[in-house]
């Protein structure tokens, strides 16, 4: 029974260590130093003291990867709970597992947080109704707003695209804005949702294939991006079905962007535009032709039992693209 926390503990079942990342979970002698700021209670800790409760989710070995590269030491501190067992003192990860796999140091800044048990602390400090995380909108807003407020390379580059982005919804007559913050039907509301898409399947890809040739990069990622707006407002867009907040067609972005690469990236924007209005294909050899019309018809075509092997929507979306564009142009 720990005296600290007044629960059943035992180190060898209920103080798990994570060796691959140096936490050993070795036990302390006597209590580690600590100081008192403010509320809080702080220590520095060796990794080798540190453990986990068998409550903690399992290590995800790519977040702590992720966490390491883009390393800020600021944000690095762990909540530990300090148990007092037969005269040894453990020091058990409440909140912070995966950054402290990821810390690049030999020491942990720590905040000794024994206000509850051990679990209780875990429980509370990820309570999804009071921790979340920013989503994807709130995270393109973030990166806005920094664009407004920093003089740093990665602003005065526009590095994100964030702000061409901006302007390219701009110029095709949308009105950017937060997600939440309006009322308008105006499809600008879902642009920290295209941004994501686009981040995923096109920015970060073009980075990769180009990354001997920045600048080619830069070019043409931006074209793409222009191309796949002015694509999806020419194909899905009309006066009696306009993108907006409620038509946002979401899948049919995700869609283009993999069809796009699909293509390797080279394509004649107006030839895609061409192709797709006509919007026809044959689901299989030797069947009729089926013609699609508008979107509604184009949303229920990817559902048609001829992409039932494809396991993902967006997927099945540049699978119709595909069908449709390949069949225009061998028509042609």
């Amino acid at each position: 029974m720990s005296k600290k926390t007044n629960v059943r503990f035992n180190p060898s079942i209920d103080h798990l260590a994570r060796k691959e990342y140096g936490l050993m979970a070795l036990p302390m002698d006597t209590p580690v130093e600590r100081v008192r700021v403010g509320n809080t209670t702080m220590a520095v800790i060796p990794k080798k003291y540190l453990g986990v409760g068998r409550y903690q989710r399992p290590v995800d070995a790519k977040r702590v990867a992720k966490i390491n590269q883009k390393w800020q030491p600021d944000f690095g501190q762990a909540n530990v709970a300090e148990i007092e067992c037969n005269g040894k003192f453990y020091y058990a990860i409440t909140d912070g597992q995966q950054r402290t796999c990821a810390n690049p140091f030999d020491t942990v800044d720590c905040i000794i947080t024994n206000t509850h048990t051990p679990v209780d602390n875990a429980l509370m400090q990820n309570d999804k109704t009071l921790v979340k995380a920013w989503n994807f909108d709130n995270q393109y807003w973030g990166n806005y707003y920094k664009c407004q407020t920093e003089d740093t390379q990665w602003v005065t580059e526009d590095q994100g695209d964030v702000m061409y982005i901006y302007n390219v919804f701009k110029n095709f007559g949308f009105n950017p804005q937060p997600l939440k913050d309006s009322k308008q039907d105006d499809f600008g509301r879902h642009i920290g949702k295209i941004y994501d898409i686009y981040i995923k399947y096109v920015y970060d890809q073009i980075n990769t294939t180009y990354a001997d040739s920045p600048d080619v990069a830069v070019r043409l990622r931006r074209e793409i991006l222009t191309d796949i707006v002015e694509i999806m407002i020419e194909v899905f867009s009309s006066q009696n079905h306009p993108l907006s907040y409620r038509n946002k067609m979401t899948q049919a972005w995700n869609g283009l962007m993999v069809f796009l690469r699909r293509l390797n990236w080279d394509y004649d924007t107006q030839e895609v535009i061409d192709s797709l209005k006509q919007a026809t294909y044959k689901p299989h050899k030797g069947r009729n032709e089926i013609v699609l019309e508008g979107p509604k018809d184009w949303e229920a075509n990817v559902k048609h039992h001829s992409f039932d092997q494809i396991s993902f929507v967006r997927d099945k979306w540049a699978a119709l693209l595909m069908r449709v564009y390949k069949f225009a142009v061998n028509a042609g």
